[in-house]
């Protein structure tokens, strides 16, 4: 599969469906289905292949600075208020466009005047092919073939004797004509019609310089009128054919939709993918909950059975509580009295506060609501209501755990996100959220904040990673990671944890799908055994 160039999600302000090839302020981010100011660099994040490391584009990673977005002003004053808002090279776009469909106006009007100007020379192809060959004052006879014949006659016009030939299915009747004129007249299905030799029921009309097309002609009684060395038969009059074919337009201009339409409400729906454990389809959901001190959240993976309200389950879950030592964060008398999407925007409307009244819990119940919401990829922001009332504005997916220790202003371009995960006494791990200034080389930045330990957090987590581990080389080839560490990993007390840990961090970003360890160019399996064979792909993360 190719790699795409360029985020799926960035277009124009006036149009999400165009956007340019270089960065401008026209363009605007729809990740969450609304237009919104960009903030990253759109040379280094929109426009490239790195679009996939944009914390926008995975969805969890918006500071709290960019949830309220100053509107853009709405220009007044009707079609003219809205050309004036438009960038001169939106307004060449436009200008282009409506030439174009200018052209295509004057051109079908042009056809249609040529075709339908002249009211005895229709466009429509006649019923009969009629072959006319007067000579002198002799009477000229008009055949029309027999039911389901070919209607053929040859003609030439030059002395090259060029012949173009067509053929013409028709069935109406066979009527006699005589006309005085002395020039040969041919009558066809269609002015570029000419006809090839016939087999029977056809006259062949004599070579002539040119042949004039005649549509009106006088009828006569038919008679016996030999036609260059050939025997005509006698025909029957019958009258004219009453039935015309009409041409029907085989091309119709069409217009393309320029703007998507805007789905409707979904009520809860869509079909989670299912596992089969046991002989029986489950649905994996990704719940948080608090660890025993109330102070960093945790990610279980919990099974249910199969459903395709996904969404409702991991709210009855939340409200259900934590297993073993973890904290819930949702009181037990909690109600979801409705949970609906639409445009990309998860409503759940709780019988009351969704939180218990310590402040520190009830931050971190919130966040838990939006995080299992979010883990959903149709939902990119959450609006809580209580009883139908809002409970604040719209909330994105947050920073899981955050951890800022140069104190940054969170901005894109100038901050870079980094997941790290670390282990508690427990087994289980914590996700950690770490802003350092911004780097183009996020993956190594990863392996070297893993090494700097869990900061803040080192009260609750610690790293199996020894702390004077040093990167020797890391590139990323064909979705796998190939790190090289120095002699002192090699040194660690809990070599699953130190591997594990670097596996969950390295695998959180979209362009890695396996890690492959090695120690001074060493392979992990010749120094603790064949159970760390390369390559590592991601483990579960704390099932239940």
């Amino acid at each position: 599969m190719e790699p795409v160039h360029h985020c799926p999600y960035v277009g124009l302000k006036q149009n999400r469906a165009i956007r340019f090839a270089s960065p401008t302020p026209e363009h605007r981010c729809y990740m969450t289905g609304e237009a919104h100011d960009i903030p990253v660099p759109q040379a280094s994040f929109c426009l490239s292949s790195n679009h996939v490391r944009c914390p926008l584009y995975a969805g969890e990673d918006l500071p709290v600075a960019q949830v309220i977005s100053t509107p853009t002003p709405v220009a007044v004053g009707g079609w003219r208020g809205w050309l004036a808002g438009l960038s001169t090279r939106d307004r060449r776009i436009y200008a282009t466009l409506v030439g174009l469909l200018g052209l295509i106006i004057v051109a079908y009007a042009i056809s249609g005047v040529v075709l339908f100007s002249n009211p005895d020379n229709p466009a429509t192809p006649s019923a009969t092919s009629q072959v006319l060959q007067p000579t002198s004052d002799s009477p000229t006879l008009t055949v029309s073939p027999s039911p389901n014949a070919f209607a053929t006659a040859a003609v030439r016009q030059t002395q090259t004797a060029e012949v173009i030939a067509q053929t013409t299915t028709v069935t109406p009747s066979v009527s006699a004509t005589s006309s005085a004129s002395a020039t040969t007249q041919v009558i066809l299905a269609s002015p570029t019609f000419v006809i090839v030799p016939p087999t029977e029921d056809v006259i062949v009309a004599s070579a002539t310089p040119s042949i004039p097309f005649a549509t009106d002609l006088p009828t006569f009684e038919p008679t016996l009128s030999p036609i260059a060395t050939t025997a005509v038969p006698t025909l029957e009059p019958t009258a004219e054919p009453t039935v015309e074919p009409t041409l029907e337009p085989t091309l119709e201009p069409t217009v393309e939709p320029t703007v998507e339409p805007t789905p409707e409400p979904i009520p809860e729906p869509t079909a989670q993918p299912t596992e089969e454990t046991g002989g029986r389809e489950v649905n994996q959901l990704t719940l948080f909950f608090a660890d025993s001190t109330g102070q960093v959240l945790v990610p279980v993976s919990r099974q249910i059975a199969a459903t395709r309200q996904s969404r409702t389950a991991a709210i009855q879950q939340l409200i259900q509580g934590a297993r073993s030592d973890l904290r819930s964060l949702l009181p037990s008398d909690t109600q979801l009295l409705g949970l609906r999407l639409n445009n990309g925007i998860a409503t759940a409307n709780f019988n009351r506060i969704p939180t218990f009244g310590n402040s520190s819990l009830e931050d971190l119940g919130l966040r838990s609501i939006v995080l299992a919401l979010t883990e959903q990829p149709e939902v990119k922001q959450v609006q809580i209501q209580v009883q139908g009332q809002n409970l604040g504005g719209l909330r994105y997916r947050p920073n899981v755990n955050p951890d800022n220790p140069q104190g940054l202003n969170g901005q894109f371009n100038t901050t870079s996100f980094l997941p790290l995960y670390f282990q508690q006494s427990s087994g289980r791990w914590v996700r950690v959220m770490r802003l350092v200034p911004s780097t183009k080389t996020e993956a190594r930045a990863t392996v070297n904040e893993l090494i700097r330990g869990a900061g803040r957090y080192s009260h609750v987590v610690s790293s199996a990673i020894p702390s004077a581990s040093q990167v020797r080389r890391l590139v990323i080839v064909d979705g796998v990671a190939q790190l090289d560490l120095s002699a002192e990993f090699s040194q660690t007390s809990n070599p699953q944890a130190a591997v594990d840990a670097l596996v969950l961090a390295l695998t959180s970003f979209s362009s890695v799908q396996q890690v492959q360890i090695t120690v001074e160019g060493q392979s992990l399996s010749s120094i603790w055994g064949a159970t760390f064979s390369n390559p590592f792909v991601r483990p579960q993360l704390n099932p239940e």
